[in-house]
């Protein structure tokens, strides 16, 4: 019994080691008519879930956790205006503050 409970102690802290761990960016906030995004080094990410950015004027200072993901439902039905603003892909804010 000892040996089950010490294998499954052993195999839940490598899976906890294992998670990808996010770090916190220095970053400002984009915001122009086609969108909001974030700018770490020098690059753009247009931002998901814009309703995490509401709060914060164009070229705020911030410090922000984010992923990348590959959709954006939120923003597929929005109306943008016909400039282009190139953008390294689209992130989900995790955190942010000042």
């Amino acid at each position: 019994m000892k040996k089950i409970s010490l294998f499954f102690y052993c195999t839940a802290i490598i899976l906890l080691m294992s998670c990808s761990k996010r770090i916190a960016f220095n970053a400002t906030v984009i915001k122009d008519c086609t969108g909001n995004y974030i700018r770490v080094n020098g690059k753009d990410y247009l931002i998901c879930n814009q309703e995490k950015v509401t709060s914060f004027e164009d070229n705020a200072k911030v410090r922000v956790t984010f992923k990348k993901i590959e959709q954006c439902a939120a923003l597929e039905n929005t109306t943008i205006c016909k400039l282009f603003h190139k953008n390294e892909g689209l992130v989900e804010i995790v955190k942010i503050n000042n």
